[in-house]
C-alpha cells in the first residue's frame, strides 16, 4: 500500500471519527516500527480527544514519510 492510499486512508477515518485502531492498521503499513510505536503512544494518551488524536497521528506519523518520499504533505 502506497503512502498516498495510507493517507486516503486516514483521512476518511478521522472523517468517519472511526476507531484509532484502523489507523493504526493503516500505519502498520509502513513497516515503520518506530511510527507504529508512535501511533500506539498517542492512542493510549489521547489527550485530545479521539478524532483530535487521529489527525495528529496523521500529521505525526504520515507526513514524515511523505517528506521521505518527496510527495506533497497533507493540507
Amino acid at each position: 500500500m502506497g503512502i498516498e492510499n495510507i493517507v486516503k486512508e486516514a483521512r476518511a477515518i478521522a472523517r468517519r471519527r472511526l476507531s484509532g485502531h484502523l489507523l493504526l492498521v493503516a500505519l502498520q503499513c509502513l513497516n515503520d516500527a518506530d511510527i507504529v510505536s508512535m501511533a500506539e503512544r498517542r492512542l493510549t494518551e489521547d489527550p485530545l480527544g479521539r478524532v483530535e488524536a487521529l489527525r495528529v497521528l496523521v500529521m505525526l506519523c504520515v507526513e514524515p514519510q511523505m517528506a521521505k518520499s518527496g510527495e506533497d504533505k497533507l493540507e
